[in-house]
């Protein structure tokens, strides 16, 4: 299934990317798509940023202890944006 991934603040800066589109199969969840990026993306490993990170799913904001529960479905918009901000 397709989806699309958009990434905020210090997560975008790291990844250097503002938004993708992914494909994962039917039963995924949305530990499986931050999985996916860190293997992909070789700039999240080694870096404590999942602690740091929001997804928001559904309208809905999860903390990263919560993205196993979640399951993705077609065409789903996924945001991930990090906790820190500047001032």
């Amino acid at each position: 299934m397709k989806i699309k991934v958009k990434f905020y603040g210090f997560v975008q800066l790291i990844m250097g990317k503002v938004e993708l589109e992914l494909e994962f199969p039917a039963s995924s969840s949305l530990e499986d798509v931050w999985n996916y990026l860190m293997q992909t993306y070789p700039q999240l490993k080694g870096q404590d940023i999942k602690k740091m990170t929001l997804a928001r799913i559904q309208d809905k904001s999860l903390e990263h202890d919560e993205w196993a529960k979640v399951s993705i479905t077609q065409n789903e918009s996924i945001e991930f944006y990090s906790l820190l901000a500047g001032g």
